[in-house]
């Protein structure tokens, strides 16, 4: 049974109660359960005194979601959230990230941190991705994640920007079939292959300590900021 607003605020913990709490005193206003349930997005901080997010389940109408520096904090709950989410930022954390697979609106995907806890081969191949995302997906950010393979990306032909910053990619040739890829930042990576580069509508390109010692891929490029800070190569 379903239960109302009010009566679903009282069941929550100190900690959440604290977080609505303080929100609503920043905001010179009272508490109101069925306002705090019909929002569309919401961010969890470090300083929360947060460790479940069952909470989550009640927010029917949700649709951006951060969580920020939670280690050790169980994702299962998100599944209810797998036909509306569409943007899911989770930065700092070793949890299990097998839940995203329910996931089929995203549009926007950003994970930063190491993600222990996930199973070695599901997360360097981004096994973790819906494949019924293909169509949809438009951002990913996966900064920091120990991710190798790209392969999977091949058919998520609707990404405009990537960003597989200081991960273990070393081989960037799937992402060959991303024609409406603008925004790609690869520093700290050890790509070794940047000829596919010139066949990408790209905008932006951040190649800060990479192996990148040579710009012929971009003579044909137009209207692309390169950035190559600190690299080995010699221009």
């Amino acid at each position: 049974m379903k239960l109302k607003p009010e009566d679903w605020f009282q069941q929550l913990s100190v900690g959440w109660k604290e977080k609505f709490e303080s929100a609503a005193s920043m905001r010179n206003t009272a508490v109101n359960p069925e306002a705090i349930l019909a929002a569309d997005w919401l961010t969890i901080y470090e300083a929360d005194q947060i460790d479940s997010l069952e909470p989550i389940s009640a927010f029917s109408k949700l649709k951006r979601l951060s969580i920020h520096n939670k280690n050790g904090i169980d994702l299962s709950p998100l599944r209810i959230l797998g036909n509306s989410l569409e943007e899911l930022t989770i930065t700092k954390s070793n949890a299990d990230i097998s839940v995203l697979k329910d996931f089929k609106k995203l549009k926007k995907l950003t994970l930063h941190g190491s993600f222990t806890d996930s199973p070695t081969r599901f997360l360097e191949k981004l096994e973790f991705l819906n494949p019924e995302l293909s169509g949809r997906l438009e951002s990913l950010d996966f900064r920091g994640v120990p991710i190798e393979n790209l392969s999977i990306l091949k058919s998520f032909t609707k990404i405009h920007s990537l960003t597989i910053s200081n991960t273990k990619v070393t081989d960037i040739s799937p992402l060959e079939s991303l024609k409406n890829l603008e925004e790609l930042n690869l520093s700290g990576s050890s790509v070794s292959s940047f000829e596919i580069l010139s066949k990408l509508p790209l905008r932006s390109l951040y190649a800060d300590n990479t192996n990148l010692s040579d710009l012929k891929p971009f003579y044909k490029t137009k209207k692309c900021l390169l950035s190559i800070v600190e690299n080995e190569g010699h221009f």
